[in-house]
């Protein structure tokens, strides 16, 4: 060790501070920013009332002639009055049939009644041709009858006076001659009367078939009946399936 190094105290031989070199300072990167909150656009609700507004104003408005309504309230009227008129049509016609069907029906069944009915002999009092005049809006017409009176039992002091349970009724005066020459007046008779009532009695039974004309003769007037019942049922379901389409309309 030498003298100098010897003489120098060892704290002097730290270098002052003003002979240190200061570190470099450390630069530090900055951290990244955090992203700003993004905004989803979500708008509050708008009232109703303004949606509405809204609606209404964006929605072409559609403008819809008073001719319209007044050609649909005619054809409504239009309709209305035929089906009434057809109604009371209806009712008249398909009244008046069913009533004749059933009257000539209950006379036919009367008269199919007769087939057992008892025998017992008898005379011819007195048969002719009875002339029934029927007028009506289309015109009149006649009827030729057969009227008979013959007498039975008891010494022939019961009397008698139908030819059937049906009236024996011909358009034509021959038909009725044809069959008045089948009970001559004084020919000899076969009276049938009820087995319970001997006064009830008839000179035809069974149903023969001049009869059975009657019920061919109302086949058109039912075959109309049903065609009216067909009308008025298509006509209800139109004007239903009407008045459901207007009120959906509007």
């Amino acid at each position: 060790m030498t003298p100098s190094d010897a003489s120098t105290p060892f704290w002097e031989s730290v270098d002052s501070p003003e002979q240190v070199t200061p570190p470099e300072p450390v630069s530090v990167q900055p951290k990244e920013a955090a992203p700003e909150p993004v905004s989803l656009g979500i708008l509050p609700a708008a009232p109703v009332a303004e949606n509405t507004e809204a609606d209404a104003e964006r929605a072409p408005s559609v403008d819809v002639p008073e001719e319209a309504f007044d050609q649909e309230e005619d054809e409504l009227g239009a309709t209305i009055t035929g089906m009434f008129f057809l109604l009371f049509f209806s009712v008249f016609w398909i009244g008046g049939t069913a009533v004749a069907t059933v009257v000539i029906t209950g006379d036919l069944a009367e008269q199919h009644s007769t087939r057992n009915w008892e025998e017992t002999p008898g005379t011819m009092d007195r048969s002719w041709v009875s002339e029934e005049v029927s007028c009506d809006e289309e015109g009149c017409s006649t009827s030729y009858c057969v009227k008979v009176r013959y007498s039975y039992g008891y010494g022939n002091l019961l009397s008698g006076e139908e030819l059937s349970k049906m009236e024996d009724c011909y358009a034509s005066s021959r038909l009725a001659s044809k069959m008045l020459d089948r009970y001559p007046a004084g020919s000899d008779v076969t009276v049938y009367h009820h087995p319970d009532d001997i006064n009830e009695t008839v000179l035809e039974t069974g149903l023969a078939l001049r009869y059975m004309w009657v019920l061919v003769f109302m086949l058109p007037f039912q075959g109309v009946s049903l065609v009216l019942l067909y009308l008025l049922q298509s006509s209800a379901r139109s004007a239903i399936s009407g008045s459901g389409g207007g009120g959906g309309s509007s």
